[in-house]
């Protein structure tokens, strides 16, 4: 929901830090929590359709084994018939105590807990918004783990002593059949096991801290039915989400008929503000003219949409009024946008492919396309010169579509990048710690073109490669590209030029 990091981990990748190899694992973590089985809440065993409310503190009582590691949690039995049922739960609890795994009360074990899903919504009776320093996890583990009428450790291992954290898991759990149109499960195949209900849309509102949702929830602007049903779209867009690797997403927008009040802008205004981002459909026709070299774009309707974080609020032109025609929802949060009171920044929206720039507080500079490697920027608007920062990233305007992109990690330099035209143009270098030169790469229009150097901290050279126009060449043949896009070794940053 939000886009700050959560420290969630499950056990199996901490453990690999401080033992060797998996049975040294596995006995250090059966050792520290089987040391006082006491420890842990004994939760009676489940009917088959009823999904179990668990409500424990941790920290309470504790197992700990050469006092190496913390352990609290709860012990659950699994029925008779568990062959044919997959456990099915959903935890709130305190970072920290940001480990969890599951393991057999007694005997040897194999498997366990490999991967989760992050909530994207709030709980009725189990989530509160806002809740700093807690980890919202749903999960599940294959019924082949368990055995019938065996009993089970869910233990969470403390990470950080604080004597003022809160220490309250709030859980549900249940031992469910998967249902059958599922290869597997997801969000909505476990809130439906568990029975899980949304909290109301004034604590998801809250939760996302939007501004657009709570104009929406403002009676004198809209009506309560529309406000939920748009708030509902927005937690359905960011289900509907996915981001991968490569910078590549699938999403989902949600565009409904018109709301039973139209308030005007300017009443909207009033009360919360400017929007984050305006767009007429002018610049969206030049976008999607540069993108698909296309006049033809959709609706001749002249709208003119303004961003309130993840809402949006059309306004027909003709209209001297300025009443809101519609209202979309979408999984951007364009409150991303928003530049401090002073100094220069840019601000980032990838999944619009945007890019804006200020400079105290005003909009200065808009692109699109712009920091996405090969891709051609449209340019509709040009800044000043000068330099503008997000976080540890610095880009330096020179004039005449030159930039210099600077990359910092903990106030070091590791990555100078030279733009021309708005694209990557001429030699990339990256840095050690210690200053020295850790890769340098040949860029043209954005792409790798030529020689990618990356050097040992001892100042050898440990790979070379050779591109044309992003393609990277075998050594027999410089001049014919091989197949496949090229593969910089490098970590990108958040603006990825390398």
């Amino acid at each position: 929901m939000h886009s700050r990091l959560l420290l969630l981990s499950c056990f199996v990748v901490p453990l690999a830090a401080f033992a060797q190899d998996e049975d040294e694992m596995k006995a250090a973590m059966a050792a520290g929590t089987r040391a006082n089985l006491a420890a842990y809440d004994v939760i009676a065993p489940p009917r088959a359709d009823i999904p179990v409310s668990v409500r424990v503190k941790l920290g309470e009582t504790t197992s700990k084994y050469k006092d190496q590691s913390t352990y609290d949690g709860i012990r659950i039995t699994a029925p008779d018939d568990v062959a044919e049922r997959d456990f099915v739960w959903y935890f709130n609890a305190p970072q920290n105590w940001a480990n969890w795994f599951i393991v057999p009360v007694t005997g040897d074990f194999e498997g366990g807990f490999r991967n989760w899903l992050n909530a994207d919504r709030l709980y009725s009776d189990l989530d509160k918004p806002q809740e700093n320093n807690r980890m919202r996890v749903l999960q599940t583990l294959d019924s082949s783990y368990f055995k019938p009428g065996a009993e089970y450790i869910l233990w969470f291992r403390q990470v950080s002593p604080k004597e003022d954290a809160a220490t309250d898991l709030r859980a549900v759990y249940r031992f469910a059949t998967r249902p059958a149109d599922k290869k597997k499960w997801d969000h909505d195949s476990i809130e439906k096991a568990l029975k899980l209900k949304d909290a109301p849309p004034a604590d998801q509102v809250a939760e996302l801290n939007s501004r657009g949702g709570r104009i929406m929830l403002d009676p004198q602007l809209f009506d309560p039915d529309d406000a939920r049903s748009r708030i509902d779209n927005v937690l359905f867009s960011i289900r509907q989400t996915t981001h991968y690797n490569d910078g590549v997403f699938i999403t989902m927008e949600s565009s409904s008929p018109p709301c039973r009040r139209s308030p005007t802008l300017a009443a909207i205004r009033e009360k919360f503000g400017s929007a984050d981002f305006v767009q007429t459909v002018a610049e969206v026709k030049k976008v999607y003219k540069h993108r698909e070299n296309d006049n033809d774009k959709g609706d001749d309707e002249l709208v003119t949409t303004h961003y309130y974080d993840y809402f949006a609020f059309e306004v027909a032109d003709s209209d001297p009024d300025g009443k809101v025609l519609r209202v979309k929802a979408q999984a951007s949060d364009f409150s991303r946008l928003k530049p401090p009171a002073t100094g220069g920044f840019f601000g980032l929206m990838p999944m619009k492919n945007l890019t804006v720039i200020y400079q105290d507080g005003k909009e200065v500079g808009r692109f699109y396309y712009f920091l996405e490697g090969g891709k051609e920027p449209l340019c509709i608007q040009e800044p000043p010169v000068g330099k503008y920062q997000n976080d540890d990233d610095t880009l330096e305007y020179q004039g005449g579509g030159n930039w210099l992109l600077l990359n910092t990690e903990d106030g070091k330099l590791v990555r100078r990048v030279p733009f021309a035209s708005h694209r990557m143009n001429g030699i990339a270098e990256g840095f050690y710690p210690d200053g020295k030169l850790r890769f340098k790469a040949s860029y043209k229009d954005g792409e790798l073109h030529g020689e990618l150097i990356q050097y040992s901290e001892q100042g050898k050279i440990v790979d070379q490669r050779r591109f044309i126009d992003g393609q990277q060449v075998k050594d027999e043949d410089k001049n014919a590209p091989r197949k496949g896009p090229a593969k910089s070794a490098e970590p990108k940053s958040k603006p990825k030029p390398l």
